[in-house]
């Protein structure tokens, strides 16, 4: 666990009280514990690297992200790699792949065939978010 989210920082534990930006690590796994600021809601992100030049999202164990949820399809989706920007694609074509191009969650609106993502946009799937940004670290080695 790291409580400022600082990898250097990390240190084992049995049991401790975590905070808005502290980090734990599962293997190699690192995720990032996000309250909200009155202390209500918690949220576990997850960052992933989009290194390769396709990253798939679906229920299947052979996915770069598993998803698994009854809504979510076999191989449901493609982040693709074009130029110097990244286009997801609704494989499934089911509908339930929702994009923000702000984040705001009011905007949702589906991904019809493909859309073209910048940094903020937000895809929803079933209950999990994906959120693109920027890469601030490149420290950290890429999560499969």
């Amino acid at each position: 666990v790291s409580f400022n989210g600082d990898p250097a920082q990390e240190r084992p534990i049995g049991e401790n009280a975590l905070k808005d930006g502290s980090s734990v690590r599962f293997g190699d796994v690192r995720c990032i514990v996000r309250v909200s600021p009155d202390g209500s809601a918690a949220h576990i992100e997850v960052p992933f690297a989009l290194q390769d030049a396709v990253a798939t999202i679906g229920r299947e164990q052979t996915n770069d992200i598993v998803v698994n949820a009854p809504a979510v399809a076999s191989h449901h989706a493609e982040i693709r790699r074009e130029g110097n920007r990244f286009v997801v694609y609704d494989i499934s074509a089911s509908g339930n792949l929702l994009v923000s191009f702000t984040g705001d969650p009011e905007q949702e609106m589906p991904v019809i065939q493909r859309n073209a993502l910048k940094a903020g946009s937000t895809l929803r799937l079933s209950d999990v978010v994906f959120k693109l940004e920027e890469l601030q670290n490149s420290d950290d080695p890429p999560h499969r």
